[in-house]
């Protein structure tokens, strides 16, 4: 009986009517994705239901759950910014780069996702947008391009360092976002390094942490975030609510990276336990 309980509280049934009206909704999307375009290529959600939506619906994607996952695929997707856990690896944290490499063509989703991608069509307040840049699933590189690809703990010096060596290209192709500023209220915090811990001072209050900088206009900014822990907090862009970060279920999903194009970037802290967090900022200028 303690197993059957242990079972149930750690995979649990879903809700028969959320898992309908998801389904009703996405299939003519996808279905209409695949019969106007018969070509080989990846398409991506920004949004979930579970985790193994391209198999439930029959499309190539990246966000998967297996418990026999390849360790050396999925460790390396989370080094190129992927958000990416042991059995999961989730497509949100992706950038114009990774995108193109993994043959990711198309993009559905319930908000804008990037300049570069031209929207095709929309359906149930579904938007499916076009990557221009996507390649195919396989081509020629020489064999030592992925030996130094994988070392940095910035995901974009990861990107940068594949760059460089698929295209003989000196120059690189993401930018530090310059003179970055920290702020806080009901917050302290200490910085070594990179790592910055902050700790509520009124455990009762809110507390906020601010980034701001000023944004360049030639290409998309992403963020690599990162936490020690599953502390529940809400990311504001601009004031305007994006989404819950590192909660248990959504830590996979958002405590990577996600794309902003603004410069006002707050965190709203909930619980009262210390947050460990490392960031960089950076843009990909547009050629």
């Amino acid at each position: 009986t303690v197993m059957i309980q242990g079972l149930d509280n750690q995979v649990s049934y879903g809700n028969r009517n959320e898992y309908t009206d998801f389904r009703n909704d996405m299939k003519p999307i996808i279905q209409k994705i695949q019969a106007d375009d018969k070509g080989n290529y990846r398409m991506e959600m920004t949004f979930y239901r579970g985790r193994n939506e391209a198999i439930a619906f029959g499309y190539r994607g990246i966000t998967n759950y297996t418990s026999i996952y390849q360790q050396a695929v999925n460790n390396y997707c989370g080094k190129m910014g992927l958000a990416q856990e042991n059995t999961r690896t989730i497509y949100n944290g992706s950038t114009v780069f990774t995108d193109s490499l993994f043959a990711l063509k198309y993009v559905m989703s319930k908000h804008p996702v990037n300049e570069d991608y031209p929207a095709v069509f929309k359906m149930n307040e579904v938007t499916v947008y076009s990557n221009p840049y996507a390649l195919g699933f396989g081509f020629m590189v020489n064999e030592g391009s992925l030996a130094e690809t994988y070392s940095d703990p910035n995901p974009y010096a990861n990107q940068d360092k594949l760059i460089l060596k698929m295209t003989g290209l000196l120059e690189s192709g993401f930018k530090a976002i310059d003179k970055v500023r920290i702020d806080s209220s009901n917050l302290a915090y200490t910085q070594i390094d990179d790592k910055i811990s902050f700790a509520k001072l009124k455990p009762k209050n809110p507390g906020n942490i601010y980034y701001s900088f000023v944004a360049p206009q030639d290409g998309p900014i992403y963020g690599f975030l990162t936490s020690d822990t599953d502390e529940g907090c809400k990311l504001y862009v601009n004031d305007v609510f994006i989404t819950d970060v590192y909660d248990s279920e959504n830590k996979l999903a958002v405590k990577k990276h996600m794309i902003f194009f603004s410069s006002d970037i707050e965190f709203r802290k909930r619980k009262v336990a210390n947050l460990v967090t490392t960031s960089f900022l950076e843009h990909f200028p547009r050629p």
